[in-house]
């Protein structure tokens, strides 16, 4: 059999692409705007970066643990979001550290700090808090004293979790309110999750200023797509007299996690981590 060659029509190609691409270029430009997609916040956000080789530890805001770090061969460098824990006023920071179990040698770690002044957010100043200091060399297995630096913070909002009930918790009641999201989250009840996590939301809103945030498509998709997985053992730690409780797997990290996987990618949910106890029932607030 012959081989086809048939002659490409340049006319034709114009007539039938081009339109299609004008249209679908006007439909993008006259896509409405997100009308808070731009606007700025008005309190700067602070950012703690950290640098190292074989150090890990945690980062603790007003006595909360916000964050675990841990730096080695692949990952020496990761930045911590300080804003949504801090408050008003003066507070306290405090950075543990300890030599990583794969480390043969301690190494050093280097603090710094990014703030980003409003109403650019792009615009970054040295806090003189940090400026690259140097943590010196941890030499053994064991935590050595957490270093402790204190921040100045002015004009942010009231964050939810402040009103969470200072006092001491049922341990049983408080893993009863997790079981009861990750059934939410099996059961693919995105009303009943999005009750549990709304002082969480309130306060991302509060945080970036988008209040389109309150819809959530994003975590719908994957709620209704994605399977969480089998909850492990919790460990529960108090902090702020009661305000705030951590609940983490054996890891260290949240609780609940529901992936969506498609390709050779995927989108994952992590929650459940932060809780406060407010007008009687918990929520989680980070």
């Amino acid at each position: 059999m012959g081989k086809i060659n048939p002659k490409f029509d340049v006319k034709r190609f114009l007539w039938v692409v081009v339109p299609f691409t004008l249209v679908a270029a006007f439909m993008i430009y006259m896509k409405p705007k997100d009308p808070n997609a731009e606007r700025p916040n008005p309190f700067p956000l602070h950012n703690l970066h950290l640098e190292g080789l074989n150090v890990q530890g945690n980062i603790i805001l007003n006595g909360i643990s916000i964050t675990n770090y841990k730096l080695g061969k692949s990952k020496r460098s990761t930045t911590v979001s300080l804003t949504p824990w801090l408050l008003n006023g003066e507070n306290k920071l405090q950075i543990t550290m300890n030599k990583s179990k794969e480390a043969k040698s301690p190494d050093t770690m280097t603090l710094k700090a990014e703030v980003h002044f409003q109403p650019k957010l792009g615009a970054i100043a040295k806090n003189q808090l940090f400026d690259q200091r140097n943590i010196p060399s941890v030499n053994t297995a064991e935590k050595v004293a957490p270093k402790t630096y204190y921040i100045q913070a002015a004009e942010l909002p009231e964050w939810e979790w402040r009103k969470g009930k200072a006092e001491f918790h049922d341990v049983r009641e408080i893993k009863a309110a997790v079981y009861k999201l990750h059934r939410a989250f099996k059961k693919k009840n995105i009303a009943e999750i999005r009750e549990t996590e709304k002082y969480l939301f309130e306060d991302m809103v509060k945080l970036t200023g988008r209040e389109g945030l309150e819809r959530r498509q994003y975590r719908g998709e994957i709620i209704l797509k994605g399977e969480p997985e089998p909850l492990g053992p919790l460990r529960v730690i108090p902090y702020a007299d009661g305000k705030v409780v951590r609940i983490t797997n054996k890891d260290g990290l949240a609780p609940i996690r529901v992936y969506f996987r498609y390709g050779n990618g995927g989108k994952i949910i992590l929650t459940g981590q932060y809780w406060s106890k407010i007008d009687g029932k918990w929520y989680v607030v980070r």
